[in-house]
C-alpha cells in the first residue's frame, strides 16, 4: 500500500511453469506438479539478500516473498483474485458501523518453538510495527487503526490506546479511526501479523531472525541463511494446512539475472526471468519457447522526496520528476 502517486508495472517475463516462485504453498497445482516429476527442492532466485526477514521491518518485495512463507497473519491475500480468506482468523464480525473488527483466531496453528500462536502475539506485532522506536517502514499502513497515527508519531505514548485488544488468546478486536473497504486487506500485510515476543526480546534486532533464532509459525521454516548467497526453507511439518504443502524444501538464489538463466539452461533452476537480451532467441527456440511465460503482473511503487533540500525544493522540479 502506498500514499504516493502509483504506476503500473505492465508485464513480466518468466520461464518455466509459473508467474513467481511464492505459488510454493499458494498454488497446490504447480506444487504438485513439481512433486511429481521427482524434484526433492525447487529452485528459484531473488535475485539479492533480503534486507529483512523481520516482518515489522521489511519494506521490499525480496523480504516479504520470503516472510511470506515463514509467517501467516490474520488474513491472507487469494494469489488468484487478491480477495481476502482467511488465515490465522478462522472467521470474523463487523459492527454496525463497520470499524469494529472482531476475530476468532484457529487453536491449532503453532510458533516453530511449540508455543501456540495467541490473540496477543497478534497484538504485539501490530504494536511492535506502529512503536516508534522500532522504526517500521510501513508502519503508516496501519495508520487506519484507531490511535495507531498518535502512537506511531510519539503524540501518545500509552500502547493501550491503540485500537488493537487480545480479549483472550484466541479473539482480537481491531478497532479502525472509520470504514474502510480495504481495512481486512491492511491486515494481510507483514507489519500487521503476529510476532514471537520472546524471540525477538531475547536475541534482539536484526539477530532474532537468524536460522539458529527465529521462531516462525507459517508453511515453512528457515533452515539456512548465507548472505549474499542463498536461503534455503523447510516445510514446516507443524503448519496447519500442512497438507497442501507439497514441496518439502525451497533453495531462493541471490544471484543477478544473467547467472539466474545460465542456472536454469543447466537445470540448477526452476523459473526465472529471460535477460532481455536473450527474448528473441527464447521465443525462436522450439523447446525454450513453450516454456516461457509472459503476462501482466500487477504492482506499485512511489517517489518520495525531500522538500528540504534542492532542487527538490521547489513544486515544479517535483512535478516533472513525476
Amino acid at each position: 500500500m502506498k500514499k504516493r502517486p502509483l504506476f503500473l508495472c505492465l508485464f513480466t517475463v518468466t520461464i518455466a511453469l509459473t508467474l513467481t516462485w511464492s505459488v510454493v504453498t499458494q498454488k497446490p497445482t504447480y506444487a504438485k506438479a513439481q512433486a511429481a516429476s521427482g524434484s526433492p527442492q525447487l529452485n528459484v532466485n531473488l535475485g539479492g539478500d533480503p534486507p529483512a526477514l523481520d516482518p515489522a521491518l521489511a519494506i521490499d518485495t525480496s523480504s516479504n516473498s520470503v516472510i511470506e512463507q515463514l509467517f501467516i497473519g490474520l488474513v491472507d491475500l487469494d494469489d488468484e483474485t487478491s480477495e481476502v480468506e482467511p488465515d490465522l482468523a478462522a472467521a470474523w464480525t463487523t459492527s454496525t458501523n463497520s470499524t469494529v473488527y472482531t476475530f476468532s483466531l484457529r487453536s491449532d496453528v503453532f510458533w516453530s518453538d511449540g508455543n501456540p500462536v495467541t490473540a496477543q502475539d497478534v497484538r504485539y506485532g501490530i504494536l511492535r510495527s506502529l512503536d516508534p522506536e522500532t522504526d517500521s517502514g510501513y508502519a503508516y499502513t496501519l495508520h487506519i487503526i484507531e490511535n495507531a497515527e498518535a502512537y506511531n508519531t510519539g503524540t501518545i505514548s500509552d500502547p493501550n490506546q491503540v485500537g488493537v485488544t487480545a480479549l483472550d488468546t484466541t479473539t482480537l478486536r481491531v478497532t479502525f479511526e472509520h470504514p474502510a473497504s480495504y481495512a481486512l486487506s491492511i491486515l494481510s500485510l507483514g507489519v500487521a501479523r503476529p510476532m514471537p515476543q520472546w524471540a525477538i526480546e531475547a536475541h534482539g534486532v536484526p539477530t532474532w531472525t537468524q536460522p539458529a533464532n527465529i521462531v516462525t509459525n507459517g508453511a515453512y521454516q528457515l533452515t539456512e541463511w548465507t548472505h549474499d548467497d542463498h536461503i534455503l526453507l523447510t516445510k514446516n511439518p507443524d503448519y496447519y494446512d500442512a497438507t497442501n504443502v507439497d514441496i518439502d524444501k525451497v533453495k531462493i538464489w541471490m544471484v543477478d539475472t544473467s547467472t539466474a538463466w545460465q542456472m536454469y539452461q543447466d537445470g540448477q533452476m526452476d523459473t526465472t526471468g529471460i535477460p532481455l537480451n536473450e527474448l528473441d532467441n527464447v521465443k525462436a527456440d522450439p523447446l525454450l519457447s513453450q516454456q516461457l511465460f509472459i503476462a501482466p503482473e500487477a504492482c506499485t511503487y512511489y517517489y518520495g522526496f525531500s522538500i528540504s533540500q534542492e532542487p527538490f525544493d521547489e513544486l515544479l522540479v517535483r512535478k516533472a520528476f513525476i
